[in-house]
């Protein structure tokens, strides 16, 4: 991950008609030991290179890179929008960072810039920053990507996101939010034998049925086969049976005493002894 992360620039530049710009996720001093100093980038050279930054959107999928109490110790916000990496952002994420940016900027009337930054600033950065500049400034998908390459200084390398932005081109393309069905708490548990779910009636296990079904095995009334080979320990012809067994050795499978539980022996001073 370093390796790749040291590739990129650590920061980009505005966009253009904008207060938005772009940044690779900052890491702690400890992460970076044996890299080139020159290649360092922590909180502290963010606000170096950045002093009127306000507020951070965070879009990395961990909380490892960074504590966000070391911005906010500095006065600037900071926002957690989770992103998946690799994946198309669902669209309640998308509304939910454009919303962020919307209120930011109606709070904050001074020149403070919104920072966006995922693990390279590149891909989810891209994505989002580009959805912000169409829906909040009517860009067109191309124009959009090419503002914010520009100003970042490189090209976004996810191809799936970059050909789902350029599907807003079609006016007929609608963005359906994918949902996963999902059954919560008892309703799930009692859909199984509801005759409207469509699914067919489970029927309940025999151990569902408690402490009874030890006794229905051999019930003839539940129209099951009789099993009859089943003794019950409670039977005196089977605990004899039971004790005979215990009591007969078999010459020819007969093993030495365990010297620490020794058997009963007739011969032995224990047997002798009526022990």
């Amino acid at each position: 991950m370093l390796e790749k992360w040291c590739s990129y620039s650590s920061h980009g530049e505005v966009i253009p008609n904008t207060r938005i710009i772009a940044f690779k996720v900052p890491l702690r001093k400890e992460s970076m030991q044996n890299r080139d100093a020159k290649e360092w980038f922590t909180l502290d050279d963010l606000v170096k290179a950045i002093p009127n930054l306000g507020l951070v959107i965070d879009l990395c999928n961990t909380q490892k890179y960074y504590k966000p109490k070391d911005l906010e110790s500095r006065g600037i916000i900071h926002k957690k929008v989770v992103c998946i990496g690799g994946a198309v952002p669902p669209k309640s994420v998308t509304d939910k960072f454009c919303s962020i940016i919307d209120d930011f900027l109606k709070e904050n009337d001074s020149d403070k810039l919104v920072g966006v930054h995922c693990t390279h600033g590149l891909n989810r950065t891209g994505y989002l920053v580009c959805r912000y500049l169409m829906t909040r400034l009517n860009m067109t998908p191309d124009d959009a990507i090419k503002a914010f390459e520009d100003a970042r200084g490189h090209k976004m390398v996810r191809l799936k996101l970059k050909n789902h932005l350029l599907k807003f081109k079609d006016p007929n393309f609608v963005e359906v939010e994918e949902t996963k069905k999902r059954f919560k708490g008892p309703d799930f548990r009692g859909q199984r034998n509801n005759p409207n779910s469509g699914e067919k009636e489970v029927e309940p296990t025999k151990s569902s049925q408690g402490p009874d079904f030890r006794g229905q095995r051999n019930n003839p009334n539940l129209g099951e086969k009789k099993a009859g080979t089943t003794k019950s320990f409670l039977d005196p012809d089977f605990q004899g049976q039971l004790n005979s067994r215990r009591t007969t050795r078999d010459p020819n499978n007969w093993r030495e005493p365990n010297p620490h539980y020794p058997e009963y022996d007739a011969s032995s001073s224990m047997g002798q002894s009526g022990i």
